[in-house]
């Protein structure tokens, strides 16, 4: 049985960032699933902090929800909730497709849901080379933004790449999500400067023990 996540405080640096996409790196603000899971989105500021130091959201569409969240706080707080399912879905699949099995049908209910909605939140443009494309709008603030931008993400981006590219970092009390852009594919660390270098410290000592 999984341990539940606690709530843990944290701020959000490049650091968090190593996933090679904005999904996995939604999905990794649980951290140490494989050993003491830490949620760290504590409540829906945090849920923005983590959209700002992602890019996933501009500048002055944060500071609308921001301000409206202030405003309307249980509906903020319903938001984050319907987030969290999200992320959690989605670590659904990804574990699913590293497995070689069929993800739980409300994973993939709750993805589509998110998805669907997202729709209202993008417009049809022209981008600089004279092609159309979808953009958020500009004029859209929702509680439910940061969600939807990894739905749209997931759906249009993630789901598409390579499965046997997809990772889950070795290391003890980690287990983010990652994709192995390495030549040889055989990438083990979410980042080899925190877990490799923890793993390569452990089996330096223990074979110093064994030494002894």
């Amino acid at each position: 049985m999984v341990a539940t996540p606690v709530l843990e405080p944290h701020v959000f640096g490049p650091q968090d960032f190593v996933g090679g996409d904005p999904v996995l790196d939604f999905v990794n603000t649980v951290t140490g699933r494989n050993g003491t899971p830490r949620d760290w989105i504590v409540d829906y500021p945090a849920l923005l902090d983590w959209a700002e130091k992602a890019g996933a959201l501009p500048s002055h569409t944060l500071a609308a929800v921001r301000d409206r969240a202030q405003r309307e706080p249980r509906d903020a707080a319903a938001a984050l909730a319907r987030a969290k399912a999200l992320r959690e879905a989605l670590f659904d699949v990804l574990s699913a497709s590293s497995q070689a099995r069929a993800p739980a049908t409300t994973s993939l209910a709750t993805i589509q849901r998110e998805w669907r909605a997202s729709h209202v939140a993008y417009v049809i443009a022209m981008d600089d080379d004279g092609g159309v494309d979808l953009r958020l709008d500009p004029a859209a603030v929702d509680f439910d933004l940061v969600a939807w931008v990894i739905a749209s993400a997931a759906v249009h981006g993630m789901f598409h790449r390579r499965s046997d590219r997809l990772r889950m970092c070795a290391g003890a009390d980690c287990a983010w999500w990652f994709i192995d852009t390495s030549k040889a594919g055989r990438r083990r660390w979410c980042d080899m400067a925190v877990c490799g270098n923890t793993a390569k410290a452990k089996r330096f000592n223990a074979r110093r023990k064994t030494h002894r």
